[in-house]
């Protein structure tokens, strides 16, 4: 498929999208298949099982080249002092990153990126090469505050300005010079300013899918062995709380999770739990059905899955992406110790 845009893209020039997570995948797969110019892939190590993704994608042929990186190798690249960082990080961490990557950002009239607060994010802040930012999950930039990459932004105070003047350091999710424009779920209530907004609705993409092309994501992810699942059914999506600093242990978070399908399943509801990608947890022992991590969520809406009695998290965005008569998010009563589940209506 990708051979027969070749003829088209040469016309312009190449376009490439970083990926460091199974949703960005999912993403770019729907772009891919509803656009006309063949693009070039970076999975990321920080997807698990990034690498088998990696030859998964090209056997399909969707993409003219796919490449796995390990961000994780990449050397760090530190100033001796505070006025190399301002004078020379830049141009020295550069020189150093270049001849490690399988690609050259300076083939790309476009590249997209969904997280750049990471080592090829600031790669691309480097070299000065202008990019196209994308939400990191849906609709990141309405709650980006709330996030835990929310570290990853700074303070719009004296030293900021100066630093920003200065091209000292990295301004990542947003703050870069450099981003041309970020690319949103929904262009409501954003957490983000002076930049231009693209709204691309995922559900406009999710609709503007051939049955072939739902086939060919599905087929890229695998068919994960799926139980009944109906209204009488309650999906709980987990994150990686301790990880991410939410929680102060792997016990804490097993607690509390097993404490939401206590409550679930005294509810009513057959509880099935999906963990996340990067959830380390094993729930072996939590009375709930256990999904294939690897999946991506938003695939069900492929599947011959009913709408859902309910969909619970802690904080996950991906409850917007199931179909169900009531959504929990139960973020503020876990911090403040307080769970009790009070579901709401929802028409999704």
């Amino acid at each position: 498929m990708c051979m027969d845009k070749v003829k088209h893209s040469e016309q312009t020039q190449r376009v490439l999208y970083i990926c460091s997570t199974y949703y960005h995948v999912y993403v770019t797969l729907m772009k891919q298949l509803t656009n006309t110019v063949c693009i070039d892939l970076v999975i990321c190590d920080d997807i698990p099982s990034g690498e088998k993704l990696t030859q998964r994608l090209l056997s399909t042929d969707l993409f003219r080249n796919v490449w796995f990186v390990s961000q994780g190798k990449l050397p760090e690249v530190r100033g001796r002092n505070k006025l190399d960082w301002i004078l020379f990080q830049h141009n020295r961490r550069s020189r150093i990153i270049k001849p490690l990557l399988p690609f050259d950002v300076d083939d790309y009239k476009d590249i997209y990126i969904f997280h750049d607060a990471t080592p090829l994010g600031m790669y691309l802040m480097d070299v000065r090469k202008p990019y196209h930012l994308i939400e990191d999950s849906l609709n990141f930039y309405q709650r980006i505050n709330e996030t835990p990459q929310a570290k990853h932004r700074k303070p719009r105070s004296l030293k900021f300005k100066l630093r920003y003047f200065l091209n000292s350091g990295y301004f990542p999710l947003g703050d870069s010079r450099y981003v041309i424009d970020i690319e949103v779920n929904e262009n409501d209530n954003l957490q983000v300013q002076g930049k231009t907004i693209i709204e691309l609705p995922r559900e406009f993409l999710q609709k503007s899918l051939s049955q072939e092309s739902k086939k060919k994501i599905l087929e890229v992810f695998g068919y994960p062995d799926l139980p009944p699942m109906d209204k009488h059914c309650a999906l709980l999506l987990t994150e990686p709380l301790f990880t991410d600093g939410i929680c102060a242990s792997i016990e804490e978070q097993l607690c509390i999770y097993k404490s939401i399908v206590i409550e679930l399943n005294r509810k009513g509801f057959q509880t099935i739990l999906k963990p996340h990608p990067r959830d380390t947890a094993v729930y072996s022992d939590i009375p709930a059905v256990i999904l294939n991590k690897m999946f991506p969520v938003e695939l069900l809406n492929y599947m011959s899955v009913s709408k859902l009695g309910c969909v619970a998290a802690v904080s996950s965005s991906a409850i917007n992406s199931v179909k169900a008569e009531q959504r929990i998010l139960c973020r503020d009563k876990i911090l403040n110790k307080t769970f009790n589940v009070k579901a709401e209506k929802n028409d999704g």
